[in-house]
């Protein structure tokens, strides 16, 4: 376990960082995730997708992480059943943390966007498998991804609604005067959407369920 606190000077910019991280040299994998599963519920973390060179990267460009659709899923040349499920719900799980950094950074409907779809596809896959196998695990996951799905909702209808306004009805150059009202209205709303979406993400349950 290492632990970082201080400053990534790149050029003239200054990200400060505050850092403990985990990795497995020898032994039991199992007890590096209960070792994690304690520090989340001890201290106050939140997980980050992105790596100390990647923020540094980042400042220099100034730039922001993009949104990552879904890669096809691998699987090994005679996989067992469990490694099948292993491969399925690591490209789901992975698809959606490849999102994370990038809904920190900005309101980009395609993030929000493509981790729901994540957590879709993820949720169709536990439905699928609980046929074939019996695991209660499968149940709960189901309901947590359901849960986080459920909470980047209004976020993402806030998305498709400002998309659908500005591109037809309030777009028309006739519009009513009193549209404007409701222009101001539509642009406040998304952020309140997304500073709920972003605080059940860095909530302790979600960091468990990942």
């Amino acid at each position: 376990m290492a632990f970082d606190d201080g400053i990534n000077v790149v050029a003239n910019q200054r990200v400060p960082l505050t850092e403990i991280e985990l990795v497995l040299k020898s032994g039991d994998e199992p007890a590096l995730y209960d070792l994690a599963i304690s520090l989340a519920d001890e201290l106050a973390l939140r997980l980050d997708f992105v790596s100390k060179a990647e923020h540094g990267f980042q400042a220099m460009s100034r730039a922001t992480s993009a949104a990552v659709k879904a890669t096809p899923i691998q699987f090994a040349s005679g996989a067992t059943l469990d490694a099948a499920v292993q491969a399925v719900l690591s490209n789901t799980l992975l698809h959606f943390v490849a999102n994370w950094a990038a809904i920190r950074e900005a309101e980009n409907p395609s993030t929000i966007h493509h981790m729901r779809v994540a957590l879709c596809r993820m949720r169709a896959a536990l439905a699928t498998f609980k046929r074939a196998l019996r695991c209660s695990d499968f149940d709960l996951l189901r309901e947590e991804a359901k849960r986080i799905a459920s909470a980047l909702g209004p976020a993402r209808d806030c998305d498709v609604f400002c998309e659908t306004a500005d591109n037809r009805p309030l777009a028309h150059p006739d519009r009513p005067v009193d549209c404007n009202t409701l222009l101001a209205a539509i642009e406040k709303r998304p952020n309140a959407a997304y500073t709920d979406a972003r605080s059940r993400l860095e909530d302790r349950d979600t960091t468990l369920f990942v």
